[in-house]
């Protein structure tokens, strides 16, 4: 994602770009849930109380809360992934629009 992120921004010199505080903050919630999900996991195969049925539950409802900010906080870095990827290619286009009009003469 780092690499997505430094290549979208300057793709000719992307290795020396810096990143978003957004992706750590992403990074560690993706941590976070995919611990949560293997948590509930192994508890759903071996919960067979109520007690340890009510404790799964509450696992898999704060896992299900976490996933919120995530899908939020990847939304956020997907559009701006976009955005630079689209300016990038705006320019582009702009360039060689202008490159063209300069070597084709009008034919009015």
């Amino acid at each position: 994602m780092k690499e997505i992120w430094k290549a979208s921004k300057k793709p000719s010199d992307w290795a020396s770009q810096n990143t978003s505080g957004i992706l750590p903050i992403w990074w560690t919630l993706w941590l976070i849930s995919n611990f949560l999900g293997q948590a509930i996991l192994r508890l759903s195969m071996r919960a067979e109380e109520l007690n340890e049925l009510i404790n799964l539950n509450i696992i898999t409802q704060i896992s299900d809360i976490l996933d919120i900010p995530l899908a939020l906080v990847l939304l956020a870095i997907v559009n701006s992934i976009h955005n630079m990827q689209k300016g990038h290619l705006e320019s582009a286009n702009i360039q060689i629009n202008s490159d063209r009009a300069t070597l084709l003469p009008d034919r009015d």
